[in-house]
């Protein structure tokens, strides 16, 4: 097993914007929220190429997974579950409020000085200091 070359969270962070930087330069908008928003306004393009940029993620997701020795089966609660659902409804509100994603957000409408970038970010950045101080510490599982 790999688990002694897991990396800190700041350093995996970091190489996860550099990518997302360098690939959002060399081929667009790729990610598949990006591709299903095209898909439903009849404009989706380059599907290939950004496909494949989708698996390598989901590839990468879960080899960093397995070698932190994080992979494993385990029940679904209904009511994390719901939870979850429910977190990622208005995440999905929140996405179709704010154009693109926090990539697109950060790397191109706030060097852009577009109002509704920073209004986003500055949100954003409200919403997780309230709930970080807010919600009771939860313990991690290994």
């Amino acid at each position: 097993m790999l688990s002694a070359n897991v990396w800190q969270p700041h350093a995996a962070t970091l190489v996860i914007a550099v990518t997302f930087f360098f690939l959002l330069w060399l081929a667009g908008p790729w990610a598949y929220t990006d591709v299903l928003a095209e898909w439903a306004q009849g404009t989706a393009s380059n599907i290939l190429l950004r496909g494949l940029l989708l698996l390598a993620l989901l590839a990468g997701a879960i080899l960093g997974g397995w070698t932190a020795g994080r992979l494993r089966s385990t029940r679904v609660d209904l009511t994390v579950a719901v939870r979850s659902l429910a977190g990622e409804v208005l995440m999905g509100l929140g996405s179709v409020l704010v154009p693109g994603g926090n990539d697109a957000l950060i790397l191109t409408g706030m060097p852009l000085l577009w109002p509704y970038a920073w209004l986003s970010f500055a949100v954003m950045c409200l919403t997780i200091a309230v709930l970080v101080k807010t919600m009771p510490p939860r313990q991690m599982h290994n």
